[in-house]
């Protein structure tokens, strides 16, 4: 029991004393955090635009139209 308020006592006293850095080692943990995060976006969205490409490309081959049925819409004059 001695030892567990001496490490108690210990403790509160460095945080009083380096209040500062403790702030500043939050400070960077949030910062990766954020970074990871903003990255994992990038990511996603790089992927959502790069499928979109290829399904563009690929329709308009022709690759992915069903057989008979007309690769653009045709729009017919009335008389």
């Amino acid at each position: 029991m001695i030892d567990a308020v001496r490490v108690r006592r210990q403790r509160l006293a460095h945080a009083l004393l380096h209040r500062d850095q403790r702030l500043r080692r939050q400070w960077s943990e949030r910062l990766g955090a954020f970074l990871a995060s903003a990255f994992l976006a990038v990511l996603a969205c790089a992927a959502c635009v790069a499928v979109s490409f290829v399904i563009n490309l690929l329709s308009s081959d022709g690759a992915l139209q069903r057989p008979g049925a007309p690769t653009s819409p045709t729009i017919q004059d009335s008389p």
